[in-house]
């Protein structure tokens, strides 16, 4: 599969974009699940992120300001990143997911709801790190919201994002403040149930 993509956009094969985009949309239906082994996973998603950056790379190159195909590529790494990191964190390696999504930063130009994935996995990295090590995890989690800039992200996102702060005030001990977190959350989205369900 990845040998015919490159010969094809090498080479500009008319039907490589649409040979490129069924392997993409195959890989993200081929994903690890909870039970897996994740060090093969581990192998074949390097091995993934080299042929997105290429796919990438190529259609930057091709400078084609009326197409996004390199998007493609860039959401399709992203997504694999944040997959890897999820079920990471589901098999209780903390450490693994946080180490995964970093891996977000050697991306450039990353959608924006790839970024909200990535930090809605680090704060829940952070509350499940808790259980073991303490509330300074917490207080970890909550200090990533906080340094968001939230103005790039729909209100939807700053409404979960306002959520899961009063989610973690709330295991903090700060009753009042979650409280103020949940009902901003509410009134700024007030059918997200993920704010009610927090609250």
């Amino acid at each position: 599969e990845a040998a015919q993509i490159h010969q094809g956009l090498l080479h500009g094969r008319q039907n490589s974009l649409q040979d490129m985009k069924a392997m993409v949309k195959t890989w993200k239906n081929r994903l690890p699940i909870i039970s897996d082994n994740l060090s093969h996973w581990n192998e074949i998603f390097t091995w993934r992120q080299q042929h997105y950056q290429f796919i990438a790379n190529h259609y930057n190159q091709e400078n084609d300001q009326g197409s996004n195909h390199s998007m493609l590529g860039v959401h399709a790494s992203a997504q694999a990143i944040i997959h890897f990191g999820t079920v990471a964190r589901k098999q209780n390696l903390t450490s693994v997911c946080l180490d995964s999504l970093s891996k977000i930063y050697t991306i450039p130009s990353v959608p924006i709801v790839d970024c909200f994935q990535k930090i809605r996995q680090q704060v829940k990295c952070s509350v499940q790190m808790a259980v073991e090590r303490g509330k300074n995890e917490l207080q970890e989690g909550l200090e990533v919201i906080e340094s968001t800039n939230l103005k790039y992200f729909t209100k939807d996102m700053t409404a979960e994002f306002i959520a899961l702060k009063g989610m973690l005030l709330a295991q903090i001990g700060r009753s009042e403040d979650a409280n103020k977190a949940f009902s901003g959350a509410v009134q700024m989205h007030d059918t997200l149930v993920k704010a009610w369900a927090y609250w």
